[in-house]
């Protein structure tokens, strides 16, 4: 019975240190900084739209050259299109052939997605 006990108390005790950890997304601070020729601000849909040359830099991920990066506020996403180069962490550097044309990152995340 004992056994027992102890079974049902370890099993217990391991499901609380089993939990999973969330990762949570930064907010936009001052942390980062763009640059480009143009660009469209669109206070209605929380967008900032940077094009011709433009590139973004964060603690995680640069991105330079592109055509065009939009900026959502609303969702902290940036979407990279057209030609560019990027560096994501320091160690993953691309430069996208003609296929590719989209890098959507989320601000704070360690993740981009090229499509």
């Amino acid at each position: 019975m004992k056994n027992i006990a102890a079974a049902i108390s370890l099993l217990t005790s391991l499901g609380l240190y089993a939990q999973e950890e969330k990762t949570v997304a930064k907010p936009i601070t001052e942390d980062y900084n763009f640059m480009c020729k143009t660009m469209e601000i669109n206070k209605e849909a929380k967008t900032i739209i940077l094009t011709e040359d433009a590139s973004y830099k964060d603690s995680i991920i640069e991105i330079t050259g592109a055509e065009q990066i939009v900026f959502d506020q609303a969702s902290n996403e940036i979407i990279a299109t057209g030609p560019y180069n990027f560096t994501i962490d320091g160690a993953v550097t691309l430069t996208p052939g003609e296929g590719t044309k989209k890098l959507r990152y989320k601000i704070g995340e360690a993740v981009a997605y090229i499509e």
